[in-house]
């Protein structure tokens, strides 16, 4: 005997799939974020001796986080093509996604080459230094707008009343 599931069931249960795994995208890497970015970063360089490992371990932890973020926009712009059609949230992952590849193939490799170029001994008032810290302070500023518009996005949820 075979059992017939209608459209409309069958239509909710998708959307309700695809709304958890959105949930589950969003709180792996917007909890991620918040958690490498807020805690372990500076916990690592209030604990570490040597602040060059701190920084080279905090570098390496950005680095998967921004990989972690490419694939997180990429899942949840799918998903979102099939939940919740809003315009401002395509246009907020377009725009973390361009954040997170400036971070990621421009500032990244920029300070980690001024840094390995001066030996790890970035010497105050030089001019490599004041790159660095430049280009340190445009990538912070970037990760912090990359999590709060995370947050936009695990506070404004698709409404479960657009369940086909």
């Amino acid at each position: 005997m075979r059992f017939y599931v209608s459209n409309i069931s069958n239509g909710r249960i998708t959307f309700r799939a695809l709304l958890n795994i959105q949930r589950i995208v969003l709180t792996l890497w917007i909890g991620g974020l918040w958690t490498v970015g807020y805690l372990v970063v500076p916990v690592l360089f209030h604990h570490l001796q040597n602040p060059l490992l701190a920084g080279r371990v905090a570098g390496e932890l950005f680095t998967l986080m921004s990989w972690f973020g490419l694939a997180s926009v990429l899942v949840l712009t799918t998903i979102y093509s099939f939940l919740d059609r809003a315009k401002w949230r395509f246009l907020v992952l377009f725009l973390v996604a361009v954040i997170i590849a400036i971070n990621l193939f421009y500032l990244i490799p920029e300070t980690t080459g001024l840094r390995d170029m001066a030996a790890d001994v970035l010497e105050k008032g030089t001019r490599n230094h004041n790159r660095f810290a430049m280009l340190h302070g445009i990538a912070s500023g970037l990760y912090l707008l990359v999590s709060l518009l995370g947050l936009l996005l695990v506070i404004r949820q698709p409404e479960k009343s657009l369940l086909p």
